[in-house]
C-alpha cells in the first residue's frame, strides 16, 4: 500500500485522533446531507430548472417538506454518535482485555523466568548440599589432612563450577593465613611460593580470619578489602567463609568466580554449612593425626622399654635352651635381641628358623632341624611353627612381666623393712648404723658407707661416717667405722 499524499497526512492524523463517537457522528452527518441534496436535485429536475445554486436554494425555500429533510444530517449524526459511543465502549473493553492479556502474558513470562531462576537456585543449593554430604563422606576415606583438603577444594570447583577454591590455615601465631590447598592452576603457583595473607590486614581472607564472619565481594573491583592477585586474573566475585570449631577460627575457605554477583545470600548460607562440615572433618583429621603420632610414640617407648627389659632379663641367665631328643640343656651362644636381630641361614631345607616376635619386638628365634630322610619342612609345618612361635612370644613375655613384678615386690618389701628398722630408733648414730647394715645385707655389698656432710664440701665442719660390710662375715675395720672429715 502506497503512502498517503503529504497534504492528506494532517487529515489522517486528525481522523485517527478522533474517538469512534466523533467519527460516527461526522460520518452520519455527512451521510445525512445526501438527503436534502438529493431531494433538492429531484425538485429542480422535476420542475425542469437549470442545475445551479439558486435553483437549489429555491428548492429549500419553496418546499416545506424539504425543511424536514434538511434535519436528516443532524439526526443521522446524532444516532451515529450513539453507535460510536457504544463502539468506544467496546474498544475500551477490548483495550482493557488486551491490556489484561498483555499483563497476564507479562506475568506468565515473569513467572516462567522466576520459576527458572528458582529451579536453578534450588538445583544449585541441592548440588551444594549434596556436595556437603559427599565432602563429609569422602573425607572419611582420606588418609591424612592434606589429602582431605585437596579433595575438598577439587570437589567444590568440579561440582559447583567455581573458578578457584582454596583452604587457608592459620599459622601457630595466628599472624598469617597460609594457603594449604588449591584447585586452580594459579592456586598451585601460589602454593609453590608459600602464599600467605596477614590476618586482619590483607585481603578478604585476612578479614574473615580476623573477624570470624563470612564476607562476600559481589564485584571485587569495588571491594576495598580485595587482594588483587595476579595469579587469579579472572576473578570477578569472591566469598570467604570461616573454618571454625566453636568460637575458634583456625582457617578460611576461599571461593572465587568469574561472574560478578555469583554468590547470593542463600548460596553463602549453604556454603557456610559446607564450611562447617569441612571444619569438623579437618579437626577430626588433625585429632586423628595427633592420636596416631601419640600412639606411635607410645609404641616406640614401649618397644624401647621392652627391649631394655629383655636385655636386663637375659643378662644374668642362659640365653637359650636346646632339646636333642633325649634331654634339655641351656646354651649361651645367642645374643640379646636388638632392633636388628641376628640372621640365621635358611638355605638348608631340613633346618627351620622362626623368629619369636612380641608386638614387633624380636625377642628370640626358634630353630628346628630333622634328618634328611624325613624330607624338607612342608608349608603346613612352617605355618604351625609360626603359630607356636606367636604363642611362645606371648608366654615368655608374660613370664618376664611376672618375674619383673616379683622382683619389684621384693625390692619394695626390702625397702619397707629397711625403713621400718631405721624408723624404730630415735638415735642418729643408731639410724645410720642400721641403715648401712640393712642395705649391705639386702644388696650383698662388700662395703656400704654413709656420710652426713654440710652443704658446702669446703666447710671444715664435722661429719659422721659409718661403714658396714655385707653379710659375708667380714667385719668393718676401725677406720671404716667412724672418722672425722
Amino acid at each position: 500500500m502506497s503512502e498517503a499524499a503529504p497534504w492528506l497526512r494532517p487529515l489522517i492524523n486528525l481522523w485517527n485522533g478522533l474517538s469512534y463517537r466523533a467519527r460516527y457522528a461526522l460520518l452520519g452527518a455527512l451521510f445525512g446531507t445526501l438527503f436534502p441534496l438529493t431531494s433538492s436535485l429531484i425538485w429542480v429536475i422535476t420542475n425542469r430548472l437549470q442545475l445551479n445554486l439558486d435553483n437549489f436554494l429555491r428548492a429549500q425555500v419553496n418546499n416545506p417538506l424539504q425543511w424536514m429533510i434538511d434535519s436528516a444530517p443532524f439526526f443521522l449524526g446524532l444516532f451515529a454518535s450513539f453507535a460510536g459511543q457504544r463502539e468506544d465502549g467496546l474498544q475500551a473493553v477490548k483495550r482493557e482485555l488486551e491490556n489484561r492479556l498483555a499483563e497476564r502474558s507479562r506475568m506468565v513470562v515473569e513467572l516462567d523466568s522466576l520459576r527458572n531462576r528458582l529451579e536453578m537456585q534450588v538445583s544449585k543449593q541441592v548440588a551444594q548440599l549434596k556436595l556437603t554430604t559427599q565432602v563429609a563422606s569422602d573425607a572419611l576415606q582420606a588418609k591424612d589432612l592434606q589429602q582431605i583438603m585437596d579433595l575438598v577444594v577439587r570437589l567444590i570447583s568440579e561440582r559447583l563450577g567455581f573458578y578457584h577454591a582454596g583452604i587457608f590455615l592459620l599459622d601457630p601465631t595466628h599472624e598469617y593465613a597460609v594457603l594449604r590447598a588449591s584447585s586452580s592452576k594459579g592456586g598451585q603457583v601460589m602454593l609453590s611460593r608459600n602464599h600467605r595473607l596477614r590476618v586482619g590486614r590483607e585481603g578478604i581472607v585476612g578479614n574473615v580470619a580476623a573477624h570470624g564472619e563470612p564476607r562476600v565481594a559481589h564485584d571485587v573491583g569495588k571491594d576495598a578489602a580485595f587482594f588483587n592477585n595476579p595469579d587469579l586474573p579472572a576473578t570477578r566475585s569472591e566469598v570467604a567463609l570461616p573454618l571454625r570449631i566453636g568460637d575458634s577460627v583456625f582457617g578460611v575457605l576461599d571461593i572465587q568466580s568469574v561472574k560478578m554477583g555469583d554468590f547470593s545470600a542463600e548460596d553463602v548460607a549453604v556454603l557456610q554449612t559446607m564450611a562447617d562440615q569441612v571444619s569438623m572433618v579437618i579437626e577430626n583429621a588433625r585429632l586423628a593425626s595427633e592420636r596416631r603420632e601419640a600412639l606411635q610414640q607410645l609404641r616406640e617407648f614401649q618397644a624401647r622399654q621392652s627391649q631394655d627389659a629383655w636385655r636386663t632379663a637375659l643378662a644374668d641367665r642362659p640365653h637359650g635352651v636346646v632339646y636333642d631328643g633325649l634331654s634339655i640343656h641351656s646354651i649361651q651362644a645367642w645374643q640379646p635381641p636388638t632392633n636388628a636381630p641376628r640372621q640365621f641361614p635358611t638355605k638348608d631345607p631340613y633346618v627351620l628358623h622362626q623368629k619369636i616376635v612380641y608386638q614387633d619386638i624380636p625377642i628370640g628365634t626358634l630353630a628346628l632341624s630333622r634328618p634328611a630322610e624325613r624330607g624338607a619342612w612342608s608349608e603346613a609345618e612352617k605355618r604351625f611353627v609360626q603359630s607356636v612361635a606367636s604363642q611362645i612370644a606371648l608366654a615368655v613375655e608374660n613370664a618376664r612381666l611376672l618375674d619383673e613384678n616379683q622382683r619389684r615386690a621384693q625390692s619394695e618389701q626390702l625397702l619397707g623393712e629397711i625403713s621400718a628398722r631405721a624408723h624404730a630408733s630415735l638415735d642418729l648414730d643408731a639410724v645410720m648404723k642400721i641403715s648401712v647394715q640393712e642395705i649391705g645385707k639386702a644388696l650383698g655389698a662388700m662395703r656400704v658407707e654413709m656420710r652426713l656432710d654440710s652443704d658446702s664440701p669446703s666447710n671444715n665442719t664435722s661429719s659422721a661416717t659409718l661403714a658396714a660390710q655385707s653379710h659375708n662375715g667380714h667385719k668393718p675395720s676401725q677406720s671404716q667405722t667412724a672418722e672425722e672429715s
